[in-house]
């Protein structure tokens, strides 16, 4: 008997995706996709029962059937990538899609092939969870991202409130007295935007501060998985620690760091950038 869609779907590590059990809770589906789809699909994940299999998009037929088209791979949590059919070059061909195909290809992180065989190598291949040193990387990308980017919206709230105080600003320096101008502005009801304009600046000092730290190299990563502290200074090999060896200056900034919200950056510390991502800063 051929494999078939439903065949695939009845395995105990392929599941829809929420948008459609939500939508087809209790009802019996029966699921169809392009045969070279579900020949790739069969084989590697029976060949692989420890990762998940996630119908990601599908589309609904005249017939009331569930037509598979994508299928987002899992492993702990990790997606692994995508694999998908499509009509390409006057046939159905596989695409397979993830991010170490980049390193490979020479734009996109997609290879399509009209060979099952070959999409199952290529998964085999480039399906793999991230290796510490990627999760660095990753993990060194969107620091700096985020750094950026509250340094730019810090600088930005600060100038907004100092726009406001302008016009105030110039009736009063330049029609009064300089030394008065706290008072005028209490007068005229705006001292508090003068009182958050300080706050803005100051806040604004510390996260320059801290970038500035940040993108010299006075600064390391640290990503916190399973009770281990990876360590990471810029263009250096990473080291790891647990509870009982981590550094006491590390320990303690990173303690400081949990009390915040991500993306919250503390004088003399650092920043959270997430929950087990944090970025120190040192003199």
């Amino acid at each position: 008997m051929n494999t078939t869609m439903d065949d695939v779907a009845k395995l105990s590590n392929v599941t829809l995706a929420s948008v459609f059990k939500d939508k087809f809770q209790g009802k019996q589906i029966l699921y169809r996709a392009d045969d070279i789809l579900v020949e790739v699909l069969w084989k590697v994940a029976v060949d692989n029962p420890h990762w998940s299999f996630v119908i990601q998009r599908a589309s609904l037929r005249s017939d009331d059937s569930l037509h598979v088209d994508t299928v987002r791979v899992f492993q702990d949590g990790e997606k692994l990538g995508d694999i998908a059919s499509e009509y390409y070059r006057h046939k159905y061909a596989v695409f397979v899609s993830c991010k170490k195909l980049r390193n490979i290809l020479d734009r996109g992180d997609t290879r399509r092939t009209t060979k099952p065989n070959v999409a199952i190598s290529t998964i085999k291949k480039f399906f793999t969870k991230q290796t510490v040193q990627e999760n660095l990387e990753a993990a060194w990308h969107k620091a700096n991202s985020e750094v950026s980017n509250i340094e730019y919206r810090s600088r930005n709230a600060t100038q907004e409130v100092l726009g406001k105080l302008k016009p105030a600003l110039m009736r009063y320096v330049f029609d009064e007295r300089l030394e008065d101008y706290r008072s005028y502005l209490n007068s005229q009801g705006e001292e508090h935007l003068l009182n958050k304009y300080i706050d803005t600046k100051e806040n604004y000092e510390v996260i320059k501060d801290i970038t500035d730290k940040f993108k010299s190299g006075a600064s390391c990563l640290v990503m916190l998985n399973d009770g281990i502290y990876t360590v990471q200074f810029k263009g250096k090999p990473p080291e790891a620690f647990n509870d009982q060896t981590l550094p006491e200056d590390y320990r303690g900034k990173i303690g400081l760091l949990k009390l915040v919200v991500d993306g919250h950056m503390v004088s003399g510390v650092g920043c959270r950038i997430s929950a087990n991502i944090f970025a120190l800063v040192f003199d």
